[in-house]
């Protein structure tokens, strides 16, 4: 499968069904089709991959740093 062309845009790792921060931005009342949802901004571990999201923040820190 082209994850790329499936979710329109491309955030993954190994497995392109878990999330999709580049997916399209819906701007008035997402699209009705489960599968045309699936290919705005989600992640499928917080409301599901059918829920779109309207903003996302990536945060990335230094690997060294002792977060106790």
């Amino acid at each position: 499968m082209n994850c790329a062309k499936h979710l329109s845009g491309g955030w993954w790792f190994s497995n392109c069904g878990h999330s999709n921060l580049n997916g399209k931005y819906f701007n008035s009342p997402p699209p009705k089709q489960r599968h045309q949802r699936k290919q705005g901004v989600f992640w499928k571990t917080w409301r599901g991959r059918y829920y779109p999201l309207k903003t996302t923040v990536m945060k990335i820190a230094p690997a060294e740093i002792d977060y106790k």
